[in-house]
């Protein structure tokens, strides 16, 4: 049984990192491993039903497959909290200065996707949030095909 799997079991919330909300929009099945883009099905599949997830700036269900993911945490923490804070400020969640010592938000995937398309994807924004991000030709030509 996955992290993902025991987690739903026990109706857990998903800890997810604000960025991954369009990361997860824009996935296609390719990815850093074999490995990643599996763990990365597997999380899909756990949000289609709507489960809890908490917000958090840090690591989270996604990073536990990421080849940036070392033993002193991740390698491209500064690049993706910039990443975390700017889709929390895009998507109106201001409070959520999170990680230790800090507040978190608790709300419903579908909630948080649906501020993350309008607030963001909709309203031309994600190249403000990760256009220097070495994924942003993948999703940029995703965009262009919607």
């Amino acid at each position: 049984m996955t992290n993902t799997d025991k987690r739903t079991e026990k109706n857990l919330p998903l800890r997810l990192r604000p960025h991954h909300g369009l990361c997860i929009y824009y996935f296609r099945g390719s990815g850093y491993s074999e490995e990643f883009t599996e763990h990365m099905k597997e999380v899909i599949r756990s949000l289609k039903d709507n489960p809890r997830i908490i917000l958090t700036v840090g690591e989270d269900e996604v990073c536990s497959s990421c080849p940036n993911r070392t033993p002193r945490g991740c390698s491209e923490r500064q690049k993706a909290e910039s990443y975390d804070r700017k889709v929390l400020e895009l998507c109106g969640l201001f409070g959520s200065q999170n990680g230790p010592g800090g507040s978190e938000n608790e709300l419903r995937w579908e909630e948080f996707r649906q501020a993350v398309v309008s607030r963001i994807i909709r309203a031309g924004k994600r190249r403000e949030v990760c256009g220097n991000c070495e994924w942003d030709g993948l999703c940029e030509r995703i965009a262009e095909k919607a």
